[in-house]
């Protein structure tokens, strides 16, 4: 079910912010009875999820090193050898002068340090 927002003028969140209450009491409810709820502790994952480096957005996964010269009086030149959609794995190490082109979300080959 899509929740349909209303938007409301900026000085009216503003009120409703300040004139917010804030309770220092500490309940433990189950997780699926915690909507609307904030965390009392700072919570840390143990873990990265998901455990690779990932494109933040739609683009190429290159080699910095290849790019560092760069400039808009000076561009470079790199031959696309593949794409990579999310849920797919680039199956080669990128090489010098090489991108791959990347879906948001997808794992950053090897090889690459930027997208």
């Amino acid at each position: 079910m899509v929740e349909i927002r209303k938007p409301i003028r900026i000085a009216e969140a503003v009120s409703k912010v300040m004139h917010y209450e804030l309770s220092e009491r500490v309940d433990h409810v189950p997780l699926l009875e915690s909507d609307h709820r904030f965390l009392a502790n700072t919570l840390v994952a143990d873990h990265d999820v998901p455990p690779f480096d990932r494109s933040p957005y739609d683009g190429y996964a290159v080699r910095s090193t290849d790019t560092s010269t760069a400039n808009r009086n000076e561009p470079i030149t790199l031959s696309v050898v593949g794409e990579i959609g999310a849920g797919t794995v680039y199956p080669s190490k990128v090489q010098a002068g090489e991108a791959v082109r990347i879906m948001t979300g997808a794992k950053i080959p090897d090889g690459c340090d930027a997208s």
